[in-house]
């Protein structure tokens, strides 16, 4: 019984090992979930204006429809200086994009597109770089949290 009992207890390790590794890839993944998502939404901005001459508030209103855009945040967002940034977002790039989003008022249509556009770009690849993290982190973390599972589990067999 005392054996069965140690094999539960080495399993369990193992497993806690294994998930808190998942966990460490899920806050990545979730890292560049944001990012990517803002980027489109910042794409989605630049070519609706391209398209149309619309108001920052007629930019929301319509950006707020679109289901994957619900997890920015838009729905409290009166003008796009209020637009939530991604806490993921490196501060460098959060004082870049949010100068600019204050900036957009005051700009043309013609400038506010190139704008949106380079501030998209700028977030597309900070979101690659996130992206290339996480891809990494999916490999590693859950691999070294079983290996540290199973090196607790011998040390305490």
């Amino acid at each position: 019984m005392k054996e069965v009992l140690r094999f539960v207890g080495a399993l369990l390790l193992i497993l806690a090992g294994t998930g808190s590794g998942m966990a460490v890839y899920s806050h990545k993944y979730s890292c560049w979930r944001q990012l990517y998502t803002f980027s489109r939404f910042l794409r989605y901005l630049e070519e609706t204006l391209t398209y149309q001459a619309l108001t920052g508030t007629q930019l929301l209103r319509r950006a707020e429809r679109y289901p994957e855009f619900a997890r920015i945040g838009l729905a409290r967002c009166r003008e796009l200086t209020d637009v939530p940034l991604p806490a993921s977002m490196p501060e460098p790039l959060r004082q870049e994009v949010r100068s600019n989003l204050e900036q957009l008022a005051f700009e043309s249509r013609t400038s506010a597109c190139s704008t949106l556009q380079r501030m998209a770009r700028l977030c597309e690849d900070a979101a690659a770089e996130k992206q290339s993290e996480a891809s990494a982190a999916r490999k590693l973390w859950p691999r070294l949290g079983a290996c540290l599972g199973v090196f607790a589990a011998i040390l305490l067999w």
